[in-house]
């Protein structure tokens, strides 16, 4: 169990860590100017989060005798109901073109052009039966129902089918730098208005930032990355300029770690006892 890092004697029939049903969905587009999340909907009680895997099978001798399997290859998705029905939803859902050019109505048009792909951040909001929060967050997906059938005659509601399957997030800390990441981490340095060189930096045990990689605290420009680091120095030049003056700012950088790999599409995240 050491390389999942599982502690077996976690395990246990516990009643209060059933999940409570129709959490709420909140979603991100990426490539908007508009960088917050906005809840779409509570879902219904079906949804599933489908981890797919394909094998390379190895045998040996007549008839075969499997030796062993490896993965070759892996897909995610989040997919679900949405109990909401409202012409944003159907038009991002649907993909499709949402019209509400003068007509006094809002129209979502079922053309015979296929608009872009949609990337969006995906926050699956849900709690146990002991009031404790569990997340499921997607970096960077892409909305690709395969069919879009809208159930218009439920006993109860209408519902819509969406489905988010995880895609490598190339830039997690630049995406959602907010959300935990375990190629980020925190040192202190010095800026200087308008200069590019954070000085005095400490670094701690840092001796592997990424050139190139994000480095995000206040008063750095957003999308603001790092062009060099000078460790005999305690320096590091920014890609942009700071904004103003501060002295022991905290900032967080992309580091390289060994298993930064393992958290570039999605997870779990539960809330422990306080």
């Amino acid at each position: 169990m050491d390389s999942l890092n599982i502690t077996p004697s976690n395990f246990g029939k516990n009643k209060s860590k059933f999940l409570m049903h129709d959490p709420a969905l909140y979603l991100k587009i990426h490539g908007l100017t508009d960088t917050n999340f906005y809840p779409i909907g509570y879902l219904e009680m079906e949804k599933e989060w489908a981890q797919k895997l394909e094998y390379a099978v190895f045998k040996t001798g007549v008839p075969g005798q499997l030796v062993r399997k490896d993965v070759v290859d892996q897909e995610f998705s989040l997919e679900g109901k949405l109990k909401q029905i409202q012409p944003e939803t159907i038009a991002l859902l649907s993909q499709r073109y949402l019209d509400s050019s003068g007509t006094g109505k809002k129209r979502v048009v079922m053309g015979s052009d296929i608009p872009p792909a949609l990337f969006v951040a995906a926050d699956l909001v849900t709690q146990t039966v002991d009031g404790k929060e569990v997340r499921l967050r997607v970096r960077y997906g892409q909305i690709t129902a395969e069919e879009f059938a809208l159930a218009l005659g439920a006993k109860e509601h209408a519902s819509i089918p969406f489905k988010i399957e995880a895609l490598i997030d190339e830039d997690p800390f630049g995406n959602n730098p907010d959300w935990d990441y375990i190629g980020k981490a925190s040192a202190t340095g010095t800026l200087a208005s308008a200069s590019e060189i954070i000085t005095a930096v400490s670094f701690g045990d840092l001796d592997n930032l990424i050139i190139g990689g994000h480095i995000i605290g206040a008063n750095i420009p957003d999308g603001t990355t790092i062009a060099a680091v000078d460790y005999d120095a305690d320096t590091i030049t920014m890609s942009a300029a700071a904004t103003d003056d501060a002295a022991a700012q905290a900032v967080e950088v992309e580091i390289n770690h060994e298993n930064s790999d393992y958290d570039n599409v999605a997870f779990f995240e539960f809330e422990e006892a306080a």
